[in-house]
């Protein structure tokens, strides 16, 4: 009993002289430290090598585990495995590694994007649009629900991006066509996203179709839709993007032939909850 109370007593005494404990070592570093394979100096901090089998508790009350210096709760220098985990009820917040290694929860991203829309019915010129002419859709900057990439619109149907970057781009739109009664009933339209790097300049098809819409009645104005295809692009900054149709042709040249019937009006408009147009511009 009396050799117990002595060991006892010699802990006690050596925590209170020295604050600090080691364990297989002579020269501990921290409140609390274990050499794992002794393999620590007697004199002088040990070389990384030398830590990594070493655990340590300081005195603001971080934990070290492969490294004598913890500057986080849980400090740990090598892999970390974690077994036999329980399901959890949510999953409402995500964990993040910074650049430093160091795990925690972060702000959630705001999504980067701008997008516009509008309901407002758009009549074209029919010459111009029987005629197989480019039609632009009139995207304005008064039909932008969500902007917070900086892009702008700095005339009637072209976005000019402001940060250059890789984007997803997605389109619809909504034409409202009325049929003459002639041609083989069916009307052939082209519809574009569009991109120049040289103010307008010159512009580069980059998604795009031609779908077909039949002919429901002769005289009656009726409702399609369309969706341009997603993509994703590289994009600088002052690129343009537009939107546009056009009926296409057979051929090529002076021979080419407008295919499909003609029209006796051609608008774009709202119809059964699609909007007259849509574009999506997000950031990657």
């Amino acid at each position: 009993m009396k050799k117990r109370k002595a060991i006892c007593i010699a802990v006690l005494f050596s925590g209170t002289a020295f604050s600090q404990v080691g364990i297989n070592t002579t020269k501990p570093q921290q409140v609390f430290h274990i050499d794992g394979i002794k393999n620590n100096p007697v004199t002088g901090v040990p070389t990384l090598p030398q830590q990594a089998d070493d655990f340590v508790v300081t005195a603001e009350g971080r934990i070290g585990a492969g490294m004598i210096d913890p500057t986080q709760k849980l400090d740990v220098d090598g892999k970390v495995r974690i077994r036999n985990t329980e399901f959890l009820t949510g999953t409402h917040v995500p964990l993040y590694v910074d650049e430093n290694g160091v795990v925690g929860r972060s702000n959630a991203l705001e999504s980067e994007i701008a997008f516009f829309t509008s309901n407002a019915t758009v009549n074209y010129g029919i010459a111009g649009a029987n005629n197989g002419d480019e039609q632009i859709v009139p995207v304005n900057a008064a039909d932008s629900s969500l902007n917070n990439i900086a892009v702008s619109v700095p005339s009637v149907g072209q976005v000019r991006i402001g940060v250059g970057g890789v984007y997803m781009i997605s389109a619809s739109v909504s034409p409202r066509l009325n049929f003459a009664d002639d041609g083989d009933g069916y009307a052939y339209i082209a519809f574009n996203v569009d991109v120049s790097a040289d103010g307008g300049t010159t512009w580069q098809s980059v998604s795009g179709g031609r779908p077909v819409f039949p002919r429901l009645g002769a005289g009656l104005i009726r409702a399609y839709s369309y969706t341009v295809p997603t993509i994703i692009r590289t994009l600088n900054v002052n690129d343009l993007i537009r939107l546009k149709f056009y009926r296409t042709k057979q051929g090529s040249g002076t021979t080419a032939v407008l295919q499909g019937s003609s029209f006796n009006s051609v608008a774009l408009g709202s119809s059964y909850g699609a909007p007259t147009y849509t574009l999506s511009i997000t950031k990657l």
